[in-house]
């Protein structure tokens, strides 16, 4: 039943919502207040909220956080920290109640009120996790993303005995004690690889504690002063059921140092040609880091970003990390991204426009916008950006992956991209092409394999019944597989790799549709093409065995 002194239920407002916030911690620290109510992250959720058409807050003030409850015994920090586990859980709704505020009805019509909200389908906005216990308050979230992500898992909530549920993907706010920037991004990527790959959610402190390799949690564990790239991968080492790849930008990071150095003491008749360098290693920077990051977030998996981030009023640089739990693209940026050679295959991280990630220095599902003509990834909302100057400087990416793959060759997976539209192009100048305007846009995604042959099989009753789909099929796949797809109509020109070896001839499982002819006239454009390239790019070495392979099975 409805309880006016557990629960409370407020119309939103944008302008108020940190005074509400802020309201709840009050009495237990009152010298926090004015810093609560001008946290960043207080006033991106009220913009964030408000785009959500957010009507009604409701608020349960004596709630119980399970991750709280078993970490906060197991770090000590000042006396005025304290060990409280209390919280309180906000809940928001698009509509609002009939009467408004619901102070002014009694305890019998709220609750009707609250039971016909709770019950109208897709009135359910998410919710937010208050701590009580300092000024770094923001507990865990799970909010309702604006337009599409990949990553996203049903959360189910209990509001007074209504069940209520949203599609989101949990984040929250470093506390400072039992976690940092990269505890809090690791979190919200466990909270989708314990669904995915059936291991337990770690919560801060474990995460934490394993960061630091200590075995067992108990009595009082140090500090969380934030994690390095080493210690976050220990962290996913000790989880069996996964494994990380690095893909690190560090090489064209040093070399724009090397650059910037060169600019401060050129003259400046060479600045541009300098600065046109930088931006031109930042932009191959994102392109790869981009094509890293897709093909692990298709298959439903956030990927981690370590970042360089200025420390406001100090000037200095700090390694910060976010989760990247999903991407829009922008369709007219393919010619652009061909840079006016045909030659050149338009990938889908070639189209990426907006990066959405979970940024505990900002909120939930921030976006970010990925400007190739000046080479940088910085925050969309301008106001925000304006007032607080966050810009997303990859230094390196960390993939998770389940453990059956070996290898994440992503270098090899691009130059197999290059070749097999070169030869399809090829095949169109010779007359021989199936398509005259063929103009896909490939793409590379990690495939459960039985949830990749259930795609093939309703291919085959929607009436695609080629050979190389029944040949797939009855293949004896391993657990997870790469395929690279050209064009929109996935089956008719996918290639599948295996990532439970080594980038051998057992890599390649099958490349779709060949035939022996064009098996042979593959290889052999392949080969030719580097030959007469005066300055290869593509490495034919690394995709050798995989074109000998391609000619001793057709």
């Amino acid at each position: 039943m409805y309880d006016p002194i557990s629960v409370s239920i407020v119309p939103f407002g944008k302008a108020d919502f940190a005074s509400l916030v802020a309201d709840l911690n009050l009495g237990r620290h009152v010298w926090a207040q004015d810093r609560i109510k001008n946290k960043p992250q207080l006033e991106y959720l009220s913009e964030y909220l408000e785009s959500l058409g957010t009507g009604t807050v409701i608020t349960e003030k004596k709630y119980t956080d399970r991750d709280l409850l078993s970490d906060h015994w197991a770090f000590t920090a000042e006396p005025s920290f304290g060990r409280h586990s209390d919280c309180a859980r906000l809940h928001f709704f698009k509509d609002k109640l009939p009467g408004g505020d619901s102070s002014k009805d009694t305890p019998a019509v709220v609750w009707e009120q609250l039971r016909a909200l709770c019950g109208k389908e897709g009135a359910y906005l998410g919710y937010v996790v208050v701590l009580l216990s300092s000024d770094k308050i923001i507990g865990k979230t799970c909010l309702c993303p604006r337009g599409e992500c990949p990553t996203l898992a049903t959360c189910s909530v209990n509001l007074l005995g209504h069940p209520l549920s949203v599609e989101s993907l949990g984040f929250r706010e470093q506390d400072g004690v039992t976690s940092a920037c990269a505890t809090c991004a690791l979190w919200t990527v466990f909270q989708s690889t314990s669904k995915s790959f059936g291991h337990a959610a770690l919560s801060p402190g474990e995460i934490t504690a394993r960061a630091l390799n200590i075995l067992q949690m108990g009595g009082d564990l140090p500090v969380s002063e934030g994690l390095k790239i080493t210690d976050m991968q220990r962290v996913i080492r000790s989880v069996s059921a996964i494994r990380s790849f690095v893909h690190s930008n560090g090489g064209a990071l040093k070399e724009n140092e090397h650059l910037e150095k060169r600019l401060k003491n050129a003259a400046s008749s060479n600045h541009e040609e300098i600065k046109d360098q930088i931006k031109q290693n930042n932009l191959r920077c994102i392109n790869s880091t981009l094509g890293f990051m897709l093909p692990i977030l298709d298959s439903g998996v956030p990927v981690l970003v370590v970042t360089k981030r200025k420390v406001q009023g100090t000037g200095k640089e700090r390694i910060h990390a976010v989760a990247v739990v999903g991407y829009e693209y922008d369709d007219a940026a393919s010619e652009a991204a061909r840079n006016g050679d045909p030659c050149e295959p338009v990938t889908k991280a070639s189209k990426v426009d907006i990066l959405i990630a979970h940024d505990d220095n900002v909120g939930p599902f921030v976006r970010y916008k990925v400007d190739r003509e000046q080479g940088v990834i910085y925050l969309l909302d301008p106001d925000f950006q304006k007032r607080n100057r966050v810009n997303l400087d990859i230094t390196a990416v960390i993939g998770i992956v389940h453990k059956s793959a070996k290898n994440y060759p992503y270098g090899q997976f691009v130059r197999f991209v290059q070749y097999y539209h070169l030869f399809h192009k090829t095949l169109i100048d010779a007359g021989q092409g199936t398509h005259k305007n063929y103009n896909p846009v490939w793409s590379t995604r990690i495939w459960k394999s039985n949830e990749y042959k259930q795609k093939l099989l309703s291919s085959l009753e929607e009436g695609l019944a080629f050979d190389h789909i029944i040949r797939l099929i009855k293949k004896n796949l391993p657990e997870y597989v790469i395929v690279v797809s050209a064009g929109d109509c996935i089956y008719k020109h996918d290639s599948v790799f295996s990532l439970a070896g080594p980038w051998t001839t057992d890599a390649f499982i099958d490349t779709v549709p060949l035939n022996a002819d064009t098996a042979r006239f593959f290889c052999t454009c392949v080969r030719t093409y580097e030959k007469e390239c005066s300055e290869p790019q593509i490495y034919i070495d690394e995709l050798g065995p995989v074109l000998d392979h391609i000619l001793e099975n057709y």
